[in-house]
């Protein structure tokens, strides 16, 4: 199944997504002017990179400048918490401080799509992830439901168990990231996704980091895999590459 997300389809053929992480507002404006001319689909704020993700106000002040720059281009608003590889400016935020934050960026408006944490937040038995996701539905915002696993990728069945949790949450699209440590890592996670695009309605993300799973980023056409991450001004994953090479690479290979 696909999902609209203003004047794009997510779910019909691969999408490039592009990550803004500057520090400060000059930053992630300019930023965002860059990425806007270049062949991406939607644009990432990851908002662990602000040098002021603590402090709402700031946040819905820059937020509204991104979304007014970024026009009609879909933005996704993610804060990725540290044991999932953010690389918050601060101290590491508490369960209850990210999901504030996440309720706070669905308040502004100007969030098309939202990132949040599965598998951190049911861990912490604090709030269930499908309580925070029906909060952020209610303010009309899409919910990428993700998990995220920069030290290895884990067996087939557990990859598996991992989308079932995430399309139990009632989230809209199902995101799940893996490291390799061989080839056949990097095999298996491209198998198990064709196997949870053909099973689950909503679209599914998945990628295998760094050099050797590159290729995990420029097979959605194969896999069903619906959006990959691309650079413009930063990486904010292991393994992305150029969005104008990628795009490149999509327009042949489908």
């Amino acid at each position: 199944m696909s999902i609209k997300v203003r004047n794009i389809t997510i779910g019909e053929k691969p999408l490039i997504c592009a990550p803004v992480i500057s520090e400060d507002e000059k930053g992630i404006i300019d930023d965002c002017r860059v990425i806007k001319k270049a062949p991406v689909d939607i644009i990432e704020w990851r908002a662990d990179y602000f040098r002021e993700c603590r402090n709402h106000i700031r946040i819905k002040e820059v937020f509204g400048n991104i979304r007014e720059v970024c026009g009609d281009i879909p933005v996704i608003f993610t804060y990725r918490m540290r044991d999932e590889g953010g690389e918050s400016c601060s101290e590491p935020v508490s369960i209850e401080e990210y999901t504030a934050l996440i309720k706070c960026a669905a308040d502004t408006g100007c969030a098309d799509l939202m990132d949040i944490q599965v598998m951190s937040v049911e861990n912490s038995k604090c709030e269930k992830a499908a309580d925070i996701i029906s909060a952020v539905h209610a303010k009309g915002v899409k919910v990428i439901a993700s998990n995220h696993h920069f030290d290895m990728t884990p067996d087939d069945d557990e990859m598996k168990r991992l989308f079932k949790i995430m399309h139990d949450t009632g989230a809209d699209i199902l995101k799940l990231a893996v490291m390799p440590q061989n080839n056949t890592d990097v095999i298996r996670l491209m198998a198990v996704t064709d196997y949870v695009s053909g099973i689950y309605p909503e679209p599914v993300i998945t990628m295998s980091m760094g050099k050797t799973g590159i290729i995990s980023r420029m097979s959605g056409s194969l896999t069903g895999s619906a959006v990959t991450f691309a650079s413009v001004k930063g990486e904010s994953a292991p393994g992305q590459i150029s969005a104008y090479k990628l795009a490149e690479i999509l327009g042949i290979v489908g």
